[in-house]
């Protein structure tokens, strides 16, 4: 019993860590204010726009079409389409580019196996590229036409590697689960990576609507496929070469926010796995550099984040054990201990990314977006604890597994095209189970009346649940 107290407690402080650095961020956060969008440069760089595209039939056509939009030079812009798909996708490009008038050099580089996945597309085609900096989209971004001259100023400071701008959403609205998503990623944008950028400590290039210096890319040692994060990797070993990076907020770049679980689910799985792999790789380097304590804190809570779903995971579980402990052995336990502070801050956290969002909140029906959405985003993905932890415990033991895309798909919600339903079968056991336990747990907490843990299991009821019915509903 003492040994299950202990492991308790050891997940609670690790998350307690967590919220501790998340509300310093957000005292970074406030202080940050909108880069300067600066049109003038004194000499135009050449520039080469990369787009990893991979089965994306659905997408590639507009993603060409509005690239050739950029407001550039022609003489002074290349576009790759890094293409390693493997249907008609592939004909879809080679039809849009023969179609389609512009000035700008496409060239399309179709790689005949997708070894090392998106990084090795990138690295590949690094190798042809003639820019001096590099810009790459996703294939569900669409980058207004002063991207490039919006960004570019920055780099008059030569120690700058990389300059990455925020990410919007141009379907937040087409589902409930787009709609939670959004809350998640305005969360991080504005709190995030603003108030990283901001405290002068670690931050990332999201894989997206960003641009780098080739020599800082080349320096920090090039893209890399031993994680399912390129992106977070080449990051942290660029700024451990001295190189700086910097956020804007503008201009923002519109991509596709997963529409259903299903999508969600590859997504979660690679995020948090791929951190998981980063953080066993780059927290043995950072803490042999003489970087201050505080710097090494924030990486190290960055870095650790996948291990933070192992903590809650182990916590429910645990909770019904704990009551068990409290009751018998009169052990002093505060049930909600590791949300009371979490809790706090995140409601901090909504309250200052809606202000710093306000372009869209004051065009919706700004309470019910705030105060429904937002804890309702709380619970439902509660009901991901159980896979987001099988995806950390997959990196921690260093399980091997295939980068899979989130699939994209526009406005053809295709329910069939984001995995496979034996897969989703098999999870929806698992939330079964778990909705069982809880009831149980909920049923023991109000037994003993013990309203904390109470309210703890309604909430992770109501989240599995919810994942449940929209999981099985979307394999129909």
């Amino acid at each position: 019993m003492y040994s299950l107290a202990a492991l308790y407690f050891v997940c609670q402080t690790h998350l307690f860590i967590i919220s501790l650095a998340q509300f310093l961020l957000l005292l970074h956060s406030i202080r940050l204010r909108p880069s300067k969008l600066n049109h003038s440069l004194p000499d135009l760089p050449f520039v080469t726009i990369q787009l990893p595209v991979y089965n994306e039939k659905y997408m590639v056509q507009e993603l060409i079409e509005c690239v050739v939009n950029m407001n550039y030079p022609a003489h002074l812009l290349e576009i790759q389409l890094l293409d390693d798909s493997t249907d008609e996708t592939t004909s879809i490009i080679e039809s849009v580019i023969k179609n389609t008038k512009t000035d700008f050099t496409i060239n399309h580089i179709k790689r005949n196996e997708r070894l090392g996945f998106k990084a090795g597309a990138l690295k590949n085609g690094l190798t042809s590229a003639k820019g001096e900096f590099i810009a790459i989209f996703d294939a569900d971004f669409r980058p207004s036409p002063e991207f490039l001259t919006s960004t570019l100023p920055a780099f008059q400071d030569e120690k700058l590697g990389m300059v990455q701008t925020r990410c919007g959403y141009k379907n937040r609205s087409q589902t409930l689960i787009t709609r939670t998503l959004a809350f998640g990623m305005d969360l991080y944008y504005c709190i995030e990576q603003g108030g990283r950028y901001q405290a002068g400590v670690f931050f990332l290039f999201n894989g997206t609507s960003g641009i780098w210096r080739r020599t800082c890319i080349e320096e920090a040692g090039n893209w890399s496929s031993d994680t399912l994060a390129e992106d977070m990797d080449l990051s942290y070993r660029a700024q451990l070469k001295g190189w700086k990076f910097k956020y804007m907020e503008q201009p923002q770049t519109n991509g596709e926010l997963a529409p259903l679980i299903a999508a969600v689910r590859v997504q979660q799985y690679r995020w948090i796995k791929g951190g998981m792999e980063c953080g066993l790789k780059l927290l043995p380097l950072i803490w042999k550099q003489p970087l201050g304590i505080y710097k090494k804190f924030h990486a190290y809570v960055q870095l650790s984040n996948s291990f933070a779903f192992l903590s809650i995971f182990i916590c429910s579980v645990l909770s019904i054990p704990m009551m068990y402990i409290k009751d018998v052995y009169n052990v002093t336990f505060a049930p909600a201990s590791m949300f009371v502070f979490g809790s706090l801050v995140l409601l901090l956290q909504v309250f200052v990314s809606i202000l710093k969002s306000k372009e869209y909140y004051l065009k919706s029906n700004f309470f019910y977006e705030a105060f429904y959405y937002m804890p309702l985003s709380l619970i439902i993905f509660g009901g991901l604890y159980t896979e987001n932890a099988r995806a950390a415990m997959h990196g921690l033991l260093r399980r091997k597994t295939p980068f899979i895309r989130t699939p994209k798909v526009g406005n053809n919600i295709s329910k069939s095209a984001y995995v496979q339903k034996s897969t989703i079968r098999l999870v929806n056991l698992f939330e079964l189970i778990f909705i069982l336990y809880f009831i149980l747990g909920a049923g023991l907490a109000f037994y003993y009346n013990n309203y904390d843990f109470f309210t703890f299991h309604i909430c992770l009821i109501i989240g599995y649940a919810t994942i449940f019915y929209h999981s099985t509903t979307e394999n129909r």
